[in-house]
């Protein structure tokens, strides 16, 4: 997975992740710099926030975690801008 596009968003547009619950179920919250106009449903950055996700979600699995969760994009304002289940 290492040097896809996708490993290096993980890598570059996060501010803060945010990880509730515990044992087999998780919630994680990704805030990142995308979407800086804040835009709704038009988002420039809607392609690049599930390419987070989906890596997120791939990386989860891959590493043999042996749990569960969803993960939520974010943009600045705290708004979903992407998100997917693992």
């Amino acid at each position: 997975m290492l040097g896809n596009e996708a490993t290096k968003d993980l890598t570059t547009i996060f501010f803060d992740v945010l990880v509730q619950g515990s044992g087999f179920t998780m919630d994680v919250q990704i805030v990142t710099g995308l979407d800086r106009e804040l835009r709704d449903s038009d988002s420039p950055d809607k392609e690049k926030a599930e390419r987070l996700a989906t890596a997120f979600a791939a990386w989860r699995t891959a590493e043999h975690f042996k749990d569960h969760g969803s993960v939520k994009i974010y943009n600045p304002a705290i708004e979903t801008i992407a998100k997917t289940t693992w």
